[in-house]
């Protein structure tokens, strides 16, 4: 039984894997590897309880965010072991990965009380999930795809922010948190929405510029605390942040224009995750910047001209 709900486990995350794109993982893996090094590097100044207390934090984070536990009791009635492997498993490299460079092999055996003791507390269920944790009414309506998105990922959003803002005396925190954000926040332009909430919009030939102005604005607004924060501690790196900021700009930019330039009445998915891929690719490439550049530039008349081909008349 374990073996065949592990091996489930490992096909969802591969289906999961397939409908992000491999590209943007490999892009996503470059961007966190130096985060992950400075990190490793903190963590090795622990000793190896400390690392182990630190690791657990990460399964004990996605304990009290499961909504599976009633599906797991249903079919598997002792839902222990299955915890207690699959959150092993998940911090099992990162381990492994601390007990080679610092030679500290007895943080796999610390680890494994810790664990235990996650697997056994039992996960928060939430008496009703008919509503929204939060109400995202203040949020205004030509930001409808962050209402949206943000109910799918901001819970996950919310602790990149927070850790952003904890290791702010590091240089890569806040940087490595507004790259991330924004690239979580890409997916939010990846559904379409319905005809009539571009039909109602007037004019028309202002559209792409409006929308760009709003999402870019609210942006720079999120981001705010974020800058802030790394100036205090590192005002003459402030060229770093100014890198970021326009990388976010780029990135959002694109996403809302490649939303546009494929759109057609009635489709649901714009399916941006490997042009998203690509285009951030050639941003951390110097060789590919005109290449990222360029096409920024042509998805932007693209959305524009498909728009007027199916709206000119209204």
């Amino acid at each position: 039984m374990l073996i065949k709900y592990l091996y489930f486990r490992i096909k969802q995350a591969w289906r999961a894997t397939k409908d992000i794109g491999l590209g943007f993982l490999l892009v996503a893996a470059i961007i966190c590897f130096g985060f992950l090094i400075n990190l490793l590097a903190q963590l090795g100044k622990l000793p190896a309880w400390g690392m182990a207390i630190a690791l657990s934090t990460i399964p004990l984070s996605i304990h009290f965010n499961r909504n599976d536990i009633t599906f797991l009791k249903k079919y598997y009635p002792r839902t222990f072991p299955l915890l207690f492997s699959e959150y092993y498993l998940l911090v099992l490299p990162l381990a492994l990965l601390l007990a080679i460079v610092f030679k500290k092999w007895i943080i796999l055996f610390q680890l494994a009380p810790l664990i235990l003791i996650i697997a056994l507390i039992p996960p928060i269920q939430l008496k009703s999930r008919n509503k929204p944790i939060l109400n995202l009414h203040f949020i205004p309506f030509q930001l409808f795809e962050w209402r949206s998105g943000f109910r799918r990922n901001g819970i996950f959003m919310a602790i990149c922010y927070v850790i952003g803002l904890a290791c702010a005396f590091y240089p890569a925190g806040p940087l490595v948190s507004i790259i991330i954000i924004s690239y979580i926040m890409t997916n939010f332009y990846d559904e379409l929405e319905a005809p009539i909430m571009i039909e109602q919009f007037a004019p028309l030939s202002l559209f792409m510029l409006k929308k760009l102005q709003w999402h870019l604005s609210a942006l720079l607004l999120l981001f705010l605390p974020l800058g802030m924060a790394f100036l205090i501690f590192h005002l003459s790196y402030w060229y770093l942040l100014l890198i970021a900021l326009v990388f976010s700009l780029a990135l959002i930019s694109f996403a809302l224009c490649y939303k546009y330039s494929v759109y057609r009445p009635h489709r649901k998915k714009a399916f941006n995750q490997n042009a998203i891929a690509l285009f951030s690719a050639g941003m951390f490439i110097p060789l590919f910047l005109p290449g990222s550049i360029y096409f920024l530039f042509r998805f932007s008349r693209k959305a524009k001209n498909r728009l007027n081909w199916f709206y000119s008349k209204q």
